[in-house]
């Protein structure tokens, strides 16, 4: 994702954790229970805002699908378990998440931020922890935890669904789909191949747009 200048980035900070705050009230959580949960994950914005830009914007997606479909997903563990999906990354260097180009290398050290976020939260927040590892396993060049390993269904589920807002997220951010319009139909290609399972989930993505 591309670089944020620290103004721009304060601002949609702001405006993205007011976001959250909402989404979470709406998903019934207490605003101060939230807002400790926020500063668990506001060690990120200090080491790559990027991702932690991007983690609340994933939990907003996912939380609001949750309230949106049929799928017995609780919106609060979608959001909680979204915005903390990639708390892994603060044991990866800052300069290796920046890289560009980013090559098979910076590749293959990031992808131990899932089972690095795992171990991070599991002992505080455990089911938003197994989120956080198992949210890698449903893309293409899986890694992290992975679906058999965990019994409970509706992690599993909540995972899954992490996942495609994950991707959904980052592609759009990446190549500006809303912004460049011609873009939309290749995002709605790649979610549909990537995601073949889950056309409703993609559908209802691409539909309500990004984040604002």
């Amino acid at each position: 994702m591309g670089a944020v200048t620290e103004t721009t980035g304060t601002s949609v900070r702001e405006r993205l954790e007011g976001a959250a705050c909402v989404q979470a009230v709406e998903s019934g959580v207490p605003p101060l229970a939230f807002e400790r949960f926020l500063d668990l994950l506001r060690p990120l914005a200090d080491h790559n805002i990027e991702s932690y830009l991007h983690g609340l914007r994933v939990g907003i997606y996912a939380s609001r699908l949750a309230a949106a479909g049929p799928d017995e997903v609780s919106p609060r563990l979608a959001l909680e378990g979204g915005a903390a999906h990639d708390i892994g990354k603060l044991d990866i260097p800052n300069a290796v998440l920046r890289a560009d180009p980013f090559g098979t290398e910076q590749r293959r050290v990031t992808a131990g931020h899932a089972l690095a976020g795992f171990e991070r939260l599991r002992d505080t927040h455990r089911n938003v922890a197994i989120i956080a590892g198992l949210h890698h396993a449903f893309q293409h060049n899986p890694y992290g935890l992975q679906p058999g390993t965990v019994r409970n269904r509706e992690l599993v589920r909540t995972a899954e669904m992490v996942s495609v807002c994950d991707f959904f997220d980052a592609f759009v951010t990446r190549h500006n789909c809303y912004t460049q319009g011609h873009q939309r139909g290749l995002l709605r290609q790649v979610m549909a191949d990537t995601f073949p399972q889950h056309p409703g989930w993609v559908a209802w993505l691409i539909d309500h747009g990004p984040v604002s």
